[in-house]
């Protein structure tokens, strides 16, 4: 009888970190924590206020733009979602004191060919195992 090696698993380190692309669907919601009325940070959040975890959801238009409420058209195609939130974080600083932008994918726009059912399929999350894709 032969006796394979047992093989360990491997750390994955260069994983290169997801951009944002059209039609993915982020996650956004915004807060305050410098003396605001829950309600200045309303138009941000589901049923209102300045509660984590209240995001809306934005899809990234063809042209790589989500609208996001009193900013307008903000263009976050082929950003990280670090990136993403920087940028949001800038333009609301403008009308907000420390404002608290969290942001993650819902629904990602990847693309990947299977040998027996080719198109393009949506994936659930930005940690995806092969079993999954």
């Amino acid at each position: 009888m032969k006796v394979l090696p047992s093989r360990l698993p491997e750390l994955i380190t260069n994983i290169p970190e997801l951009r944002i692309q059209k039609k993915d669907i982020l996650a956004i919601s915004v807060q305050t924590t410098l003396g605001l009325n829950p309600e200045d940070v309303a138009p941000f959040n589901l049923q209102g206020g300045n509660i984590p975890g209240n995001s809306l959801n934005y899809q990234v238009d063809g042209n790589g733009n989500i609208e996001f409420p009193m900013v307008g058209q903000v263009h976050l195609e082929g950003l990280t979602l670090y990136e993403a939130k920087d940028t949001l974080t800038q333009l609301l600083t403008r009308d907000f004191k420390a404002p608290v932008v969290n942001i993650r994918f819902t629904s990602l726009n990847l693309r990947y060919w299977a040998k027996y059912q080719p198109g393009t399929y949506t994936l659930p999350d930005d940690r995806v195992s092969i079993l999954d894709a």
